[in-house]
C-alpha cells in the first residue's frame, strides 16, 4: 500500500527542521467508530436472538467488541513527515480524555 502525501507543504518537522509535505491519516475513521457505537446498540436491540444462539453469535459479538481497540488508535493517529516519519506538532490533536 502506498502512503500519498499532501501535494502541498502542510507541516513543520523538527527531524527534518524544515517544512514537509505530511501524510495526513483518512479523515473518517471518527464517522466510522460512531458507526461502530450504533451497531453496537442495533445488537442490544437483538439481544433475544443473539443469546438464543450462544454458540455463534455471543463469540462473533465478543470479537466485534474487541475491535474497538484498534479503531481507537487509528482515530488518534496523528499526521506524519513524509520524509523521515516523525509525528508532525500542531496537526490534528489526538483524543483526548474529557475532564469531569
Amino acid at each position: 500500500m502506498t502512503l500519498r502525501a499532501t501535494p502541498d507543504i502542510s507541516g513543520h518537522c523538527t527531524r527534518c527542521n524544515h517544512g514537509v509535505r505530511t501524510v495526513q491519516p483518512w479523515p473518517h475513521w471518527r464517522r466510522v467508530r460512531y458507526g461502530y457505537f450504533a451497531v453496537l446498540v442495533g445488537a442490544l436491540f437483538c439481544a433475544p436472538v443473539i443469546l438464543a444462539d450462544g454458540f455463534v453469535l455471543i463469540p462473533m459479538l465478543m470479537v466485534f467488541i474487541a475491535s474497538i481497540g484498534p479503531l481507537n488508535s487509528l482515530v488518534r493517529k496523528m499526521p506524519t513527515c513524509a520524509d523521515c516519519g516523525a509525528p508532525i506538532e500542531g496537526g490534528l490533536p489526538p483524543l483526548q480524555p474529557k475532564s469531569a
